[in-house]
């Protein structure tokens, strides 16, 4: 079961010690965004990566990388597949541009995320909507990481939104309160967390255009990171569901 100050040792630990080389750093990024959102949602893992069942293969090529057995890239969906699995997509997303109440202040970000995946949602579909407002630390705030990984995806709209800066410099004018940020029509149904594969154009590893992140991959890099931090015992996804509903409690 976790703490707040555990997550805050886990985060740092990822962050700012950690020596491990990861298969593509937009990867380090993706398992510190599922931390926060599992953490602060209860929800279980495969609302929001690909818990599908498959039969495992393993690339003998990984035996070589740090993360070797972590997963595999030889399965049956091809990345230039638009399969995409059943995970957390850009269209579950909302971004909000909100008017600060302070006046003068810059605008503030908002972000809405529905979760669908649940446990029995093809026989009961209940789609949970989360809030999250900006929080003043970037470590503990899922919207900063999910903007990172938008525009590093190229998944923005709106013209010259590229990069960070203009996301923390804009300012409303009334009536004005609230602007929704549009995502490109072609990144609505791709996933926001995929996986790592080896390309073919050069001798590497690259994030997947459709493939979502497998529930086996981010297991072993959370289960190498509880290790790497310190934790006594395995670290799970559980913890972070236990943690919620003990603060909850």
């Amino acid at each position: 079961m976790l703490g707040g100050d555990d997550l805050i040792l886990l985060l740092t630990h990822h962050c700012a010690r950690d020596t491990s080389i990861f298969p593509t750093e937009d990867q380090r990024l993706t398992l510190a965004a599922i931390m926060l959102l599992l953490i602060y949602t209860g929800c279980r893992p495969a609302e929001l990566v690909d818990a599908a069942k498959r039969k495992a293969t393993s690339d003998p090529a990984y035996k070589d990388d740090n993360w070797d057995s972590g997963y595999d890239s030889t399965d049956d969906v091809q990345d230039n597949d638009p399969t995409y699995g059943k995970a957390l997509c850009y269209e579950d997303i909302r971004l909000w541009f909100v008017q600060n109440s302070s006046l003068g202040e810059r605008d503030l970000l908002a972000m809405e995320i529905t979760l669908a995946h649940h446990k029995g949602a093809d026989k009961k579909p209940k789609p949970t909507p989360f809030l999250f407002h900006q929080e003043s630390l970037p470590t503990l705030c899922p919207i900063s990481h999910i903007l990172a990984l938008a525009i590093n995806d190229n998944a923005i709209q709106v013209d010259g939104y590229t990069h960070a800066q203009p996301f923390f410099t804009s300012q409303l004018r009334d009536p004005t309160k609230a602007v929704l940020v549009h995502w490109k029509l072609e990144k609505l149904k791709v996933p926001i967390f995929r996986q790592a594969v080896r390309t073919r154009t050069f001798d590497g590893l690259a994030t997947s255009e459709h493939k979502a992140l497998r529930y086996l991959t981010f297991a072993f890099y959370l289960d190498h990171l509880g290790w790497a931090a310190g934790f006594a015992q395995q670290l799970t996804s559980y913890c972070f569901r236990r943690g919620t509903w003990n603060a909850v409690d």
